[in-house]
């Protein structure tokens, strides 16, 4: 490039720090130059339909050349005298200055070889007189030409032609017809001879924002086309010659319309022109991605047609932006060696994958302010097809996620604590609310406990749960409240489903606790549909709690359903549900001997003495009172006088009860009912009650022992005319 001048656009210290036209001729040889500026946007027609862009257009092109240094005059909506004016005036201007630059956005037409621009007056009549009408483009330019070293003309006017289908303009040579969109070729590709009087001429530029023919796109309404927001964006480039930033503004157009526009630039320049600030320094994270973004967009620039149309095609056939498939694609090495067939797999293999990543990616969940910023980058890197500059900022964003997550381990240690904690006060409220009969209080803290524990320690939050329900149930059988008994069952279910129920041998654990609940709440309702729903739970439960597995809640359930069973033989009457609680508490037998668990055993041993007498009562009386003596008689043989005083009182009561219809079978029914009733026995009643939670370990330390506590209390109730057997009295261990 030696012997050549370069026009540069660069930064001056003056007070505002504006850039301003410098033409070193030679390196000590620098003068400020002048470069004046018109801008126009015509967008309220009067007569042709209007357009949404361009006064936003020329608002944000006239505060971008000023800030260049540029003396910038703007005609906002100007009718054809004012145009005429304005462009008198701005041809005089660029008399004494180096560098005259006219933006144009609004509608433009082109016929007969000619382009013109059209003022918001004009209608179908001003194709009649075009020469004043409107504004011919080649001789505005030639008039620049003849006045300023450098002429730029950018038009955004390659819109559809406004005027009738078939309109015609009156040329010289006769009526032409209206081109239907776009400008045409020959609106200065050739170049305009100059003046014998002009200044020495640099040459002359004219972009258009679309190929010739071809029409330019609008962009949303209140933002601004796809030409102007590419100038916006690429034409105060600093270190780019002026004929690679039109380059950038058009591949910029190419990408973000989908290749449904290309810009097009008519330029005979004699010298390098540069537009612009200062080179850019790259070291911050913005300026990297624009400084990526520009060279994407002159590698694609560069890229063969055919290339070009394979690209377009796979990324609409994958509905993936252009500029991020070719960044991609850039970023992969794509090998283009082995033919557009090779091509054409890889590409669509990287649309496929790209369309993939551009569906999962979201961004909403953060709220660091550095993981923010970071993704951002990553984000805008990626969406300006600066692949591997988005791979850098997402390596940060990583490390800095790694920084957090130390830190967030580090507080949840510490909320669990916290939590942990705060159950603990609950669970010790509900305690003591325990001991004051207050249960409808101890529910409800058990449940606060319950909500603290739940995410940190699914054990605990369990047996706060159970508790809980437990509490309700106390509630409805001591103060009354069926509604607390039914909502004790409701609790029960949903603890089924809690990951800590693992702790209590399943589902099938809670179903003990739930079937006591059932069946007391039966014992208060008309109807068998609540001892069906507990003879359900306990059977479920027998399917888990076998014999061989945990014979003692296998003992246990089956006490807990022969009960059941009883209740539903007085409700539904005959002796097959006696029979079936009869066997249950045979069955239980075989786990609480004599020898290994007297206490139960006896205690089983009078449930059965009354299946017996419920079954005398039924018929063959003889045979099944002589049972129910035996089974009495064998449970005082453990629960004596002097050790268990009231169960002994209760058995000897009982036993000549049934052995009364031995000797005198002809003594009615009812005299039998009232004579059963001068004092009931006891009846044996089991629940789950499991481990407490240790204070002194904490919340955190909790042992949840797998085996659950079993006890049997019995109590001695006053008798009632309607009662049939004993009363269910409910304890349980705590």
């Amino acid at each position: 490039m030696a012997g050549w001048c370069r026009f540069a656009l660069c930064a001056a210290l003056l007070l505002a720090l504006q850039a301003v036209l410098a033409w070193p001729a030679r390196a000590d040889a620098a003068r400020p130059l002048r470069g004046v500026a018109l801008v126009i946007g015509e967008s309220q027609y009067r007569s042709l339909p209007a357009l949404p862009n361009p006064a936003n257009d020329a608002r944000a092109v006239a505060q971008l050349l000023t800030s260049l240094g540029f003396e910038v005059s703007s005609i906002p909506d100007g009718d054809g005298p004012r145009l005429a004016r304005g462009l008198k005036h701005f041809v005089e201007d660029a008399a004494g200055a180096d560098v005259a630059l006219l933006y144009y956005s609004g509608h433009g037409i082109e016929a007969g070889g000619e382009d013109y621009l059209v003022p918001v007056d004009a209608d179908a009549s001003s194709l009649a007189d075009p020469a004043n009408r409107l504004v011919p483009v080649s001789a505005l330019l030639a008039e620049l030409k003849a006045s300023v070293p450098v002429a730029i003309v950018l038009l955004d006017a390659c819109r559809s032609n406004p005027f009738p289908p078939d309109a015609t303009l009156t040329a010289r040579s006769g009526p032409v017809p209206v081109a239907a969109a776009g400008l045409d070729l020959a609106r200065g590709a050739a170049p305009l001879a100059d003046a014998a009087d002009a200044p020495q001429s640099l040459g002359e530029v004219i972009g258009f924002a679309a190929e010739p023919g071809r029409a330019a796109l609008d962009g949303e309404p209140g933002g601004n086309s796809p030409y102007a927001a590419a100038l916006l964006k690429h034409f105060a480039a600093g270190g780019f010659a002026f004929g690679d930033v039109m380059t950038m503004v058009a591949e910029e157009v190419y990408v973000n319309t989908a290749g449904r526009q290309l810009p097009w630039t008519n330029a005979s320049l004699r010298r390098l022109l540069y537009f612009g600030q200062a080179p850019e320094e790259t070291g911050s994270d913005e300026a990297s991605i624009r400084s990526a973004r520009r060279k994407l967009l002159l590698t694609i620039a560069a890229t063969p047609a055919e290339q070009r149309s394979m690209v377009e095609t796979v990324a609409a056939q994958n509905e993936v932006p252009l500029d991020q498939l070719y960044g991609m694609l850039g970023a992969l090495q794509v090998d283009t060696s082995r033919g557009p067939g090779e091509l054409r797999v890889q590409l669509a293999a990287g649309a496929q994958k790209l369309r993939e990543i551009l569906a999962q990616h979201d961004t909403e969940t953060r709220q660091d302010p550095e993981l923010i910023r970071l993704s951002g980058l990553a984000d805008r890197a990626q969406s300006e097809g600066a692949i591997n500059l988005a791979l850098t900022f997402r390596a940060k964003a990583s490390a800095r996620a790694e920084e957090i997550s130390k830190e967030l381990d580090e507080a949840e240690a510490n909320i669990k604590q916290r939590r942990l904690e705060l159950a603990d006060t609950f669970a010790d409220h509900a305690r003591t609310a325990i001991l004051n009969f207050d249960y409808r209080t101890a529910a409800q803290r058990y449940e606060d406990a319950f909500r603290q524990a739940e995410r940190w320690d699914p054990k605990a939050a369990f047996l706060y749960k159970i508790f809980e329900a437990d509490a309700l149930t106390d509630q409805g059988m001591i103060k009354g409240e069926n509604a607390a008994l039914s909502q004790a069952v409701d609790v029960y279910e949903a603890a089924k489903l809690l990951p800590g129920v693992t702790v209590f041998g399943g589902p099938a654990g809670v179903a003990i606790n739930e079937g006591i609940t059932l069946t007391a709440l039966a014992e208060r309702e008309n109807g068998t549909a609540r001892i069906e729903q507990a003879i359900g739970v306990y059977e479920d439960a027998l399917k888990v709690f076998t014999r061989k597995r945990a014979p003692q809640q296998w003992a246990t359930v089956l006490i807990n359903l022969g009960n059941a069973y009883d209740l539903m033989g007085q409700r539904a009457g005959g002796t097959a549900y006696y029979a079936k609680a009869m066997d249950a508490f045979r069955q239980a037998t075989k786990v609480y001997t004599k020898k290994t668990s007297p206490d139960e055993w006896a205690g089983l041993q009078n449930n059965i003495g009354n299946e017996f007498t419920a079954l005398g009562d039924a018929g063959d009386a003889r045979k099944n009172y002589a049972a129910a003596i035996d089974a009495f008689h064998g449970a005082l043989t453990v629960w004596t006088r002097d050790k268990v005083p009231v169960q002994w009182y209760n058995g000897r009561w009982r036993w000549p009860t049934s052995r009364s219809p031995c000797r005198s079978l002809a003594r009615s029914r009812t005299a039998r009912r009232n004579w059963r009733h001068r004092g009931p026995p006891s009846r044996m009643y089991w629940r789950c009650a499991p481990a407490k939670p240790s204070r002194s370990t904490g919340p955190t330390r909790r042992a949840i022992s797998a085996q659950c506590c079993w006890r049997s209390v019995s109590v001695v109730s006053a008798p009632t005319v309607s009662q049939e057997h004993s009363q269910l009295s409910i304890r349980r261990m705590r």
